[in-house]
């Protein structure tokens, strides 16, 4: 009996153990499924409400601003393209010096053929339009309503009728052509007894001249009728060459001296610096003079390489070029007919046409030493009776 009661007691407690879980489970489905009818109960509500509610109007908010209201824009007339006229397209008669002479499609055909005409031989003759014209009379008439389609001419057959050999049209152009040609210079050669026997100068360096001229070529149909010279100048003049051959006798003493030609120096109203700085007397290491019969035409100063070279006096800048013998060398221009030539230059600082004052630094000297001139009239004279004012003690 025992046995049975606590099988009876034990199946008691699996049924209530088991029938919690499921009322737990049970009453949780409900509160869900209360919950979600309230969601969307008040879902509806909500909607309803909204529905109800008219929606508000949108009134747009002036905002200030510069710029013009349409009605205060004005309208900007809009001019209509034209149409084309008839006249353009009625066919044309061409009417030289009162002759006819074809039929075109249009009026228009027959003004391009015309201006093709005059671009045409312009072409032909390298001349400007602007300056071929036709010198007929040329009229354009309306043709008659009855002309037949095929006695109307193409554009092509008229252009070539017209330019052919046996045109009737004079056609004249103008071409203008500018021509520049040299002139060559000559030379002459004087004696002179400044200089002495064996000695050869040249007194003025020769150069060709220039002229310009303007000639005006007519042509007629493209052939060339005439031509006529309109302008003519002369850009520059024409030099001829100078020289100078010495025919004063040698003198009998010494003419390496540092004094020779003393005697036919003539006074020079300037007075001229050496052509280097140094402390008292610049040292010469070759006087003006003959040497083995040749004329040496100035004196040569020692100096270092790249030394400074200065002007001998004011004057300006009239050659800068390489000569020979000479090297770099440089002529300056001064007052009274004077030339100083500086030679034997490493480099200059100075160009053709500037004005240099006395002392002012022109160039560097070269390895050798530097070369001086003093030409007066065309005539290399010793340097050192000008430098150091021999004429006057």
């Amino acid at each position: 009996m025992e046995r049975n009661c606590e099988k009876a007691a034990a199946k008691r407690d699996g049924v209530t153990s088991g029938l919690i879980p499921g009322l737990f489970a049970l009453s949780v489905c409900v509160l869900v499924i209360m919950m979600l009818t309230n969601v969307f109960s008040t879902g509806e509500e909500r909607y309803s409400r909204l529905d109800a509610t008219p929606a508000p109007t949108y009134v747009p908010t002036a905002v200030p601003t510069d710029r013009p209201t349409p009605e205060e824009i004005t309208a900007v007339p809009v001019t209509p393209t034209p149409e084309p006229t008839l006249e353009a397209y009625v066919k044309t008669d061409i009417i030289v010096d009162g002759n006819y002479v074809c039929t075109l499609a249009s009026r228009q055909a027959a003004e391009l053929l015309l201006t093709g005409i005059i671009e045409y031989y312009a072409e032909l003759c390298g001349a400007d339009p602007m300056m071929t014209s036709i010198s007929n009379e040329i009229t354009l008439e309306d043709a008659a309503a009855d002309t037949p389609r095929n006695d109307v001419m193409s554009y092509d057959d008229a252009f070539n009728m017209l330019t052919a050999s046996d045109t009737v049209l004079c056609v004249i152009c103008s071409r203008v052509s500018y021509q520049t040609e040299s002139i060559e210079h000559e030379q002459q050669v004087f004696s002179s007894d400044d200089f002495y026997t064996g000695t050869r100068f040249v007194k003025t360096y020769g150069s060709d001249g220039k002229n310009a001229r303007c000639t005006e070529y007519i042509y007629i149909n493209g052939e060339l009728a005439s031509s006529v010279e309109r302008t003519f100048s002369e850009l520059c003049s024409v030099t001829d060459e100078v020289i100078l051959i010495g025919t004063h006798p040698l003198p009998e003493t010494p003419t390496n001296r540092g004094d020779f030609g003393l005697e036919i120096c003539p006074e020079y109203p300037y007075r001229i610096r050496e052509p280097i700085i140094s402390d008292g007397m610049a040292p010469i290491s070759k006087y003006y003079g003959f040497y083995d019969g040749v004329l040496f035409p100035g004196v040569n100063f020692r100096c270092g390489e790249g030394e400074a070279c200065y002007a001998a006096l004011s004057g300006r800048v009239i050659a800068i070029l390489n000569r020979g013998a000479y090297g770099l060398m440089i002529d300056i221009e001064h007052d009274g007919g004077a030339v100083t030539r500086y030679a034997g230059l490493a480099s200059v600082c100075v160009s053709i046409g500037d004005t240099v004052e006395t002392r002012d630094m022109i160039g560097t000297v070269g390895a050798s030493d530097l070369h001086f001139e003093f030409i007066l009239e065309g005539r290399p004279l010793n340097p050192r009776v000008y430098l150091y004012m021999l004429l006057s003690r």
